[in-house]
């Protein structure tokens, strides 16, 4: 339906296309760069390099697919999800936050996972009640979309058709071959180790959720290492909007079954975050060039045709590191217990102590 809105004729659709496809690009390049806090010289520097050599765009390009729209419409929500605590009307900021996630994954459902872990960082940073007040509109704009696609195709039963057609049928019709594109980590890895790639993707899935668990457990304290503190810090993490985008796009791509190539555009997002940072610039740096194809240029003169497949569908990797390394420092920073002479032995009372009233011993000689 949406490729409708195109001409008629198929060459002139296509050359619109493309341009959207390159102006799309750039301009969410641009926008993760002003939110990141990037130089403008060196931010266009590194757009250009990633429309000469990013193997994902290239992809996306010559299969006409909406890779470039995807990369734009998530920065475009992480900005609305970053303005939210300085908005005037946090409530409306919301409302198009949650709005705009639920049509994004309607018309891809692939950003799924994305769209619930964001919703969580709008749970989590406004409360229940701000947030059943915006999931209101969202829902019902929802709604709306379900039903004019309907009324486009002349068939209310078009959305049931399409989920037993992809899914519902068959769910292994979702595990495409790699020879078709589908650079997936579980089928990698299920092909490695000839398991279940559906199986895999829940093995992935455990270590993952262990190694957060872990890593937050790790950075807290002992005084903070109780059941009630580490599940404070779990509902914690979805309090930072980039931090939550990055978390929402590295699990898609670590567990999806099936990821074409042009989806690893979306690696853009935490890595140029990641990049940006002291702790994960190395992580940033490692996800971008894997996912962008430049292996697959040094080693295909020696005949190792695979080395994209296997870079790109292990991009994910350096990603979670990064994630792994800001949730340890938000912790410790997080848990840390300031030694003031104000607060008392176990650092949680307000009240001044004794001998704070008193005087210090400095003041007391004087």
């Amino acid at each position: 339906m949406l490729f409708a809105a195109l001409p008629g004729d198929y060459t002139h659709a296509l050359l619109l296309f493309h341009l959207l496809q390159i102006l799309l690009f750039l301009a969410a390049v641009v926008l993760l760069g002003r939110l990141y806090r990037y130089q403008t010289l060196p931010l266009l520097c590194l757009a250009l390099l990633f429309v000469l050599a990013s193997g994902p765009l290239s992809s996306d390009q010559r299969v006409g697919n909406l890779g470039c729209f995807q990369l734009f419409a998530l920065t475009a929500l992480l900005a609305l999800a970053d303005r939210l605590p300085h908005a005037p009307r946090p409530a409306v900021v919301s409302a198009l936050l949650l709005t705009g996630l639920i049509l994004l994954v309607i018309a891809k459902p692939n950003v799924a996972l994305v769209g619930g872990i964001m919703a969580a960082h709008v749970w989590s940073a406004r409360g229940s009640r701000s947030f059943a007040i915006a999931a209101v509109p969202a829902v019902l704009g929802g709604a709306a979309a379900v039903a004019v696609a309907c009324v486009y195709f002349h068939s209310w039963t078009t959305w049931p058709e399409w989920y037993r057609f992809v899914h519902g049928a068959n769910p292994y019709m979702l595990v495409r071959p790699v020879a078709q594109g589908n650079y997936s980590t579980p089928l990698l890895l299920s092909s490695w180790i000839h398991a279940d790639v559906w199986r895999v993707a829940a093995v992935v899935a455990a270590g993952l959720a262990a190694s957060v668990i872990a890593v937050i457990a790790a950075s807290a304290t002992r005084e903070a290492r109780t059941l009630a503190a580490l599940g404070g810090a779990l509902r914690r993490v979805f309090d930072e909007p980039r931090l939550a985008m990055a978390i929402g796009i590295t699990l898609t791509i670590a567990l999806s079954p099936l990821f074409w190539y042009h989806y690893y555009l979306l690696v853009i997002i935490p890595g140029l975050w990641l990049l940006n940072t002291s702790s994960g610039s190395l992580c940033g740096l490692a996800a971008l060039g894997l996912s962008a194809g430049i292996l697959n240029v040094l080693f295909l003169p020696f005949g190792l045709t695979d080395a994209a497949v296997v870079a790109a569908a292990l991009s994910w990797l350096p990603l979670w590191v990064g994630i792994l390394l800001r949730l340890y420092e938000r912790g410790t920073r997080e848990t840390a217990v300031p030694s003031l002479p104000s607060t008392g032995a176990s650092g949680d009372d307000p009240r001044p102590s004794p001998r704070s009233r008193r005087g210090s011993p400095t003041r007391s000689r004087r």
